[in-house]
This record gives C-alpha cells, sequence and structure tokens, in this order.
C-alpha cells in the first residue's frame, strides 16, 4: 500500500490559516522562514529544500532521482519500485508544500510559484518512474491541490503590479487545468478533491468586484471551508 500523504497534505491546508510567518536571517545571513502554530514553531529555510538537506550534493530528492533516470534512460531499464525512494519523495513533497502555504503569509509570491512548480515536477516523476499503477496514482491524485497553489501564486504575482485581468486570466487557466486534470484521475478511476476549482472561481468573482491584499487569510479561510464543504458532501475526502 503506497504511503499516503493525503492527511499530512489536508492538515497544513486546514492549519495555514492559522499560521503566524515571519522572514528573519539567521547568523549566517540566510534568509528563513519562522512558522508558530499552537503545536509549536517551525524553522525552515528560504532556498534550496526547506530543511537545507542536499541528497548527493543535489538541491532535492527530485534532482538527485531525476538526474538519475536521465543517467540510466528510460529504454535502459524498468521503472524502479523502490519503497525508500517513494517514501523521500513523498516526504519532499510535504516539505515544499509546507513552505508553499507559509510563503503566502509573508507575500513571497515568486517563491511561492516556484515552490509549487517544484511540487508539479515531483509528481509528474513519481507518476512515470514506478512500475506500480497505484504508486502512480498516489502522486496523480495530489496535482490538483499543487495547481491550486501555482495559479493562485501566480494571480497574486499580478495583483502586486496592479494587473487585476491578468490575475483573472491566470485563475481561469488554472480552471482549465484543474478541468483536465478532473478528467484524467476520473478516467484513471480516482476520486480527486474538487474543491480547488470552486476556490480559483471564489477568486475570480471576488477580484471582480473587490482587490486581494497582498496577504490575504480570505483565501486560506476560502480553502478551509471548500475541504469541509467537500468532507460533508462526499466524505471520501477523510476516508
Amino acid at each position: 500500500m503506497p504511503f499516503d500523504i493525503g492527511p499530512i497534505l489536508r492538515y497544513w491546508l486546514e492549519a495555514a490559516g492559522d499560521m503566524q510567518v515571519t522572514l528573519f536571517e539567521d547568523h549566517l545571513r540566510e534568509g528563513r522562514l519562522q512558522i508558530s502554530m499552537r503545536s509549536g514553531t517551525l524553522h525552515i529555510r528560504l532556498t534550496g529544500r526547506p530543511d537545507g538537506f542536499r541528497p548527493q550534493g543535489y538541491n532535492s530528492y527530485f534532482d538527485y532521482y531525476s538526474a538519475q533516470t536521465h543517467a540510466v534512460g528510460e529504454k535502459a531499464s524498468p521503472p524502479s519500485q523502490d519503497e525508500e525512494k517513494i517514501m523521500l519523495l513523498k516526504q519532499e513533497f510535504i516539505l515544499y508544500f509546507t513552505r508553499n502555504l507559509a510563503l503566502f503569509h509573508v507575500c513571497q509570491h515568486h517563491r511561492a510559484a516556484q515552490d509549487a512548480r517544484h511540487n508539479l515536477h515531483l509528481l509528474g516523476l513519481g507518476s512515470h518512474c514506478f512500475a506500480d499503477p497505484a504508486v502512480q496514482l498516489s502522486f496523480l491524485r495530489y496535482q490538483p491541490e499543487v495547481q491550486l497553489m501555482y495559479y493562485r501564486a501566480l494571480a497574486m504575482i499580478s495583483l502586486e503590479e496592479r494587473r487585476v485581468d491578468e490575475a483573472i486570466r491566470y485563475l481561469r487557466q488554472g480552471l482549465l487545468r484543474l478541468h483536465q486534470l478532473y478528467r484524467l484521475l476520473a478516467h484513471q478511476g480516482i476520486s480527486s478533491p474538487r474543491y480547488a476549482d470552486w476556490v480559483l472561481q471564489k477568486m475570480i468573482e471576488r477580484l471582480s468586484v473587490h482587490p486581494l491584499p497582498s496577504a490575504s487569510p480570505w483565501v486560506e479561510r476560502l480553502i478551509r471551508q471548500g475541504l469541509r464543504r467537500e468532507k460533508d458532501r462526499y466524505n471520501f475526502l477523510f476516508d
């Protein structure tokens, strides 16, 4: 049974609205984030892997395993089925996803978009480099949440420059991408959470009337509301 990151992912999505995030420099003048919550305080790096680890000298496990896959070549070897590799990639996904959420609180929207892109590429790698279809699908099923983070970040970048029409255009692109993903996942037999497109649609409706501030707890509240609506309506999200 593939390691299920769903409960951890949902925990951070639910907790995002309660995050108190501070951007600071450590004694080496490197940027860090302090995430304070009821359960405690977490310090993570602003660049590279959030925990600062460099696996085999690479910036991340995604970079390391991507380099391995490229070196071996798709035709030279069948897809891997390494349980440790699956675990390390999914743990890294959670690290980047947590920082992705925190970056919105300090208006680091370019970095938020970069972390979302990292996770989209990581999920793509995981869905192609393992032989077991169940493992492949365990990576594919979380793409909607990351697409939500990515297009949200792009929209906020545009709003920083007061380009509201461009922000709405990005959100609509996100909706289109999500609908494509939903069809793909449904074809694979995956019941994927549908709140992500609801959140983007609500952001579009809000921007058509009132601007969003650069750091908006309204979006976190919207995501939390979407999660709870989905749980009440379908109940598969927390199975």
